[in-house]
């Protein structure tokens, strides 16, 4: 870490070939941003990447889960503010699927194309075909009006599928 910035510990998972990952939060006075780390059993670090830096659109991105997907991929979740400069920014669930040694395979901000709104994308789960299911909140600015927590289904290429409201 470097001294005035705050990093926290979020998850560690031990992954099938017996390495461990490590995601953290790192913040450098404007941008939060996600570390990833692959370790070995006894605990040495075998690379790290940053994703989301400070030339990226997705601003103060929050990770809160990770899961070890097929392929020796990663799927990360959690939220973040999507929006080009001078452009308004709106909070979206996040999600992220990196290859095996953590370089991004592709990254989405769910709600670009369906107009959803929401955040706090947790506990991914991988399918047979490889589409992803996720849960978040729905921000509803229409009646019935209030947050609701539902469920987002994700492509395996990436592409948002649908969302279900689990309250109406």
């Amino acid at each position: 870490s470097t001294p005035g910035n705050v990093d926290y510990g979020i998850k560690i998972k031990q992954i099938p070939n017996g390495y461990m990952a490590l995601i953290q939060y790192f913040k450098d006075w404007v941008y939060e941003r996600i570390w990833l780390f692959k370790l070995d059993l006894s605990g040495n670090i075998l690379w790290e990447q940053l994703i989301c830096g400070k030339n990226d659109t997705l601003n103060n991105a929050d990770p809160y889960c990770l899961l070890p997907a097929s392929g020796n991929n990663f799927i990360i979740t959690g939220d973040g503010y999507e929006g080009l400069p001078g452009h308004t920014h709106y909070l979206r669930p996040l999600i992220i699927k990196t290859d095996s040694e953590g370089n991004v395979s592709w990254k989405l901000s769910y709600g670009q194309t369906s107009g959803f709104r929401g955040d706090g994308a947790l506990y991914p789960n991988e399918n047979q075909s490889g589409s992803y299911y996720i849960a978040a909140q729905h921000f509803r600015d229409s009646n019935p009006y209030g947050d609701s927590p539902c469920f987002l289904k994700v492509s395996s290429e990436g592409q948002e599928v649908y969302y279900k409201d689990l309250i109406t």
